[in-house]
């Protein structure tokens, strides 16, 4: 008689035997996860990598072409445009930017002028340089001169400035550089030099004299901003004190009294003893009476 398996048991294999199933299919799911994972990983890995490779690229071509990062490819360059220094000397051979010099000493300027980087471009080059010394420094207007050095500091061509006051102002009319009889080079300099003197009654202090350089090179007018030289003059040192006479030392002949303020102390002095002596004289009669 053969066995036969309760409803209870039936239930419980089949219970048993989804378990498992669902477990298979888990486990089934999470390979299948993880491999999707890894592709995309890979993926994402390869088009970084890509992207690594293209900003190289890009970063070398700026480099051999020599262009800058941020510049628009073709964009106009700037180039060099005028411009002015000045400087102060008190021996005509060391220039500074600021000296220091008692009122009433003679002065020494110098102005440096670079010419535009374009020359061939320039239309005209005619430079006016307006100096405005401090009321405290007087400017010598008959000894400005000028001259066209290169860039080593041989000269190349004298200047004829024409010099004029403009209220305080001094102005330097160069005239059109372009039109002097040498080749221009970009590194010229125009070195444009004055005498001047601190003022006699010139009080301490410090001293700003500014200069700037109006140009017009075929674009109008322009100016450069102000350049400044400074002049320190100190404070005059105090007088020092009379010395006491030394006893030891014969007085000068201004120390010594002079022979009528003697003779009238002698005349005091004896004038004194008569009196003294008639005194004593009348009081010793009296006495006696």
């Amino acid at each position: 008689m053969g066995m036969r398996s309760s409803p209870a048991l039936l239930s419980r294999n089949t219970d048993l035997s989804r378990s498992a199933s669902l477990r298979k299919s888990k486990r089934g799911r999470k390979g299948g996860s993880r491999a999707r994972d890894g592709t995309l990983l890979a993926r994402d890995e390869s088009r970084l990598l890509h992207a690594w490779q293209l900003l190289a690229i890009a970063i070398i071509a700026i480099a051999l072409s020599g262009a800058s990062p941020g510049v628009a490819h073709g964009a106009e360059a700037k180039h060099a445009v005028p411009s002015i220094a000045k400087q102060v000397s008190l021996d005509g051979r060391e220039y500074s930017d600021e000296v220091t010099a008692k009122a009433g000493t003679p002065l020494h300027y110098r102005l440096e002028l670079t010419l535009p980087e374009l020359l061939r471009e320039c239309k005209t080059i005619d430079y006016t340089v307006r100096d405005v010394p401090h009321e405290n420094v007087q400017i010598d207007m008959d000894s400005i001169a000028a001259k066209l050095v290169d860039a080593d500091g041989n000269e190349k061509a004298s200047l004829n400035p024409v010099a004029s006051k403009s209220g305080q102002a001094a102005l330097f009319d160069l005239g059109d550089i372009s039109k002097l009889d040498v080749d221009l080079q970009y590194g010229d300099r125009i070195l444009v030099t004055y005498d001047a003197r601190t003022a006699k009654d010139a009080r301490a202090g410090s001293y700003v004299n500014t200069a700037k350089l109006i140009y017009d090179i075929g674009n109008g007018p322009e100016k450069t901003v102000d350049v400044i030289a400074k002049v320190n003059i100190p404070a005059s040192p105090a007088a020092p004190p009379a010395a006491s006479p030394d006893p030891g030392k014969p007085q000068s002949a201004s120390a010594l009294p002079k022979t009528g303020d003697a003779m009238a102390g002698a005349a005091v002095a004896c004038s004194a003893a008569a009196l003294g002596a008639l005194l004593v004289a009348v009081l010793s009669r009296r006495k006696h009476d």
